[in-house]
């Protein structure tokens, strides 16, 4: 896990070509799952490089259990 973060951060952040942001609020399902869309924006014109949806589940002490990315 450590090795997939680390790579894509050096391939979209690293050199602060890309940034990422939110898009919309976050929306709760089933208890104890989140699901949030997100959008890559391009650093030199603010267009989108990319976007996606991330649903998190966390656990009884805060944490998250499992992370499922859905880029589009």
């Amino acid at each position: 896990m450590f090795a997939r973060v680390s790579r894509a951060y050096e391939m979209f952040v690293a050199e602060d070509e890309y940034f990422f942001e939110a898009a919309g609020d976050p929306v709760r399902h089933a208890g104890t799952a989140i699901a949030l869309t997100w959008v890559m924006r391009s650093r030199a014109d603010g267009s989108i490089a990319g976007s996606g949806l991330e649903v998190l589940t966390f656990g009884a002490d805060g944490r998250v259990r499992t992370d499922h990315q859905y880029v589009s």
